[in-house]
């Protein structure tokens, strides 16, 4: 029983090791690329913001999944009397602290959302239009002019009845393509998974700042997503959106709304601008996934193999005893 617990307990440390260094690289990485991300074309630039902004805890996990616990059981003699130590057990749960950070904030955005949504969908109607998503949509009588895709295993869509009686067809299927792009590319998950991961970058100003850039690149491919012959009539639905959105409080953070009466400036200009076709540069977001877990990984691999990592944990536990 020592032998497993005292493989669990360094596992958690090892994850907290690998992610604090990896969450050191990913800001840096963030503060050096953002300019050259932000000319990068919208789908691209969402994909490049949430690689570093996930990378932290997937470097974390990798190593501590596939490298050190790996290298733990095959080294380590099961009779070997190591026990854990009050020190082991007390950073164990020092460690812990992010993870439950973690569950706690999911839990919150899981009520908060449930909350919401309880109320719209009480007397709620099917909505019937030509291009409504391939998900189960709803008509709800809701302050906010809310046009937005919820949950992550079974997502459906609600539009507010203001909407409807305020936008023209046109406006409406515009709109309904924005929010198939969403739902299409998986946004909400993608936006739980930002607010709940378990590392050192949580709530600080690079974090903000990745998940604010993540959130304007993903509105604007959502609206790249809805057609260039649907362009103006998005844009007039934004406006018209907007000015009903007005002193309301807007949508909890894990749907993927079609409007929260920020930014619409920027995205209206966009809309009704000539805009060439926006070359990918030499930056991918899927190359800065690699990058940032490589490099994460590269630091705490510098010994090589696994007999190395396990002699460092064994001088640790020597440490701590």
């Amino acid at each position: 029983m020592s032998f497993v617990a005292l493989a669990l307990c360094l596992s958690v440390l090892a994850f907290t090791v690998a992610t604090s260094a990896a969450s050191g690289v990913s800001a840096l990485l963030h503060a050096a690329l953002a300019t050259r991300l932000e000319r990068l074309p919208a789908h691209r630039r969402a994909s490049a913001y949430l690689s570093l902004r996930l990378a932290p805890t997937a470097a974390g996990a990798l190593f501590a999944g596939l490298i050190f616990l790996p290298a733990f059981l095959l080294f380590e003699p099961r009779n070997s009397g190591e026990q854990v130590s009050a020190a082991i057990l007390a950073l164990t749960l020092l460690a812990t602290v992010p993870l439950l950070r973690c569950g706690r904030e999911a839990v919150a955005a899981w009520r908060s959302t449930r909350a919401r949504v309880t109320g719209w969908l009480t007397d709620a109607e099917p909505l019937r239009l030509r291009d409504t998503p391939s998900c189960p949509a709803y008509v709800v009588h809701a302050p906010f002019p809310v046009v937005a895709v919820v949950g992550v295993r079974r997502p459906f869509l609600v539009v507010s009845r203001t909407v409807l009686e305020t936008c023209s067809g046109d406006e409406l299927s515009a709109i309904l393509a924005h929010e198939a792009t969403h739902l299409r590319r998986r946004d909400n998950l993608k936006r739980l998974l930002m607010l709940t991961t378990p590392d050192l970058l949580a709530g600080t100003a690079a974090a903000r700042d990745m998940e604010l850039r993540w959130q304007r690149a993903s509105e604007e491919a959502a609206d790249d997503g809805a057609g260039s012959q649907r362009s103006l009539d998005l844009a007039a639905a934004l406006v018209k959106v907007a000015r009903l959105a007005q002193g309301l409080p807007a949508p909890p953070a894990t749907m993927a709304a079609f409007c929260r009466g920020d930014d619409i400036a920027r995205r209206v200009t966009r809309l009704t601008a000539d805009r060439p076709r926006a070359r990918a540069g030499r930056v991918r977001g899927s190359l800065l996934a690699g990058l940032a877990l490589a490099s994460a990984t590269a630091l705490v691999l510098t010994a090589g193999t696994l007999e190395s990592v396990h002699a460092v944990a064994e001088l640790f536990v020597t440490l701590l005893q």
